[in-house]
């Protein structure tokens, strides 16, 4: 009916804002909840890649330093003989051991991290994309419809709407 929808635009623009407001709630939820999942994984991938590298920098720089110490400081060393006898070999061995594993390994790491980065912008890009696609098709859901719906609710929130609807109804019949 035009013209009850004429006579509680207000009351209907309200319910409407209600509901666009709820409905934008739950599209941006749902939208939200499916990227953060792909960007979770993919972090997680980056933060196991680093972890990986810190790793294996790290057993380098360790081991590196225990070589040291044998050769050169008798404060560090293990044996407290200065020299380059089997355990700064040992250290040397793994230090060496290390830094090929960490050499090899680099290239594969890096470019996972940069692959999960692409991925991560463009899940980014197409959340914005999906968001506000969403967003302004219920923005423009206004049509004759909604509002019609929007009346409905307005009757059941308020008896007295909806008997004048009906009286009004019962009018134009009778004029028809």
């Amino acid at each position: 009916l035009p013209m009850a929808q004429v006579i509680y635009s207000g009351s209907m623009n309200d319910e409407l804002s209600k509901t666009t407001t709820s409905r934008i709630h739950e599209a941006t939820n749902a939208i939200t909840r499916t990227y953060d999942a792909k960007i979770a994984a993919a972090q997680k991938e980056i933060a196991t890649a680093q972890a990986k590298q810190a790793s294996l920098q790290k057993q380098v720089t360790n081991s590196r330093f225990l070589a040291d110490c044998e050769a050169g400081l008798q404060s560090c060393s293990q044996t407290h003989k200065l020299g380059r006898g089997p355990y700064y070999k040992r250290d040397a061995r793994r230090a060496a051991a290390a830094a090929a594993e960490l050499k090899r390994a680099r290239p594969q790491l890096a470019a996972t991290i940069a692959a999960d980065q692409r991925k991560i912008a463009l899940w980014r890009a197409e959340e914005r994309g999906q968001l506000a696609s969403r967003l302004a098709a219920i923005r423009a859901d206004r049509d004759f419809l909604s509002r019609q719906a929007a009346l409905d609710r307005v009757e059941r929130a308020n008896p007295a709407v909806r008997k004048y609807v009906l009286f009004f109804l019962a009018f134009l019949i009778a004029l028809d």
